[in-house]
């Protein structure tokens, strides 16, 4: 991972910051496995960020829709918006307002 804050000090770091918001990205979401990424200790990251935050913002455009990747970052319940493209498969956009997520597409 090049260019990144990452392992146990990001991890710590971000568990102790209060945030109102925090807008991630991920490479892939489906309905059943929810945000994910291939990246383990930017997933670390990445959750304690989320938990760190009041409200949480994935964005991610259409590629990213039905791309299962390593691993889970977040199951769609703890993901408050969801910023994506025109192109994003309507299917899944239902699924994702359905759970609640407020889906804006841009």
């Amino acid at each position: 991972v090049a260019l990144t804050f990452v392992g146990p000090q990001a991890e710590d770091y971000f568990r102790n910051i209060n945030a109102t918001t925090c807008f991630l990205s991920a490479t892939g979401i489906t309905a059943t496995e929810g945000i994910t990424d291939p990246s383990p200790l930017e997933i670390q990251v990445k959750r304690a960020m989320a938990a760190s935050a009041d409200r949480v913002v994935f964005l991610l455009d259409s590629s990213k829709f039905g791309v299962r990747s390593l691993s889970r970052v977040v199951p769609l319940g703890d993901v408050d918006i969801l910023i994506t493209d025109s192109d994003a498969p309507a299917d899944l956009v239902g699924v994702l307002r359905a759970q609640g997520i407020d889906v804006h597409i841009v």
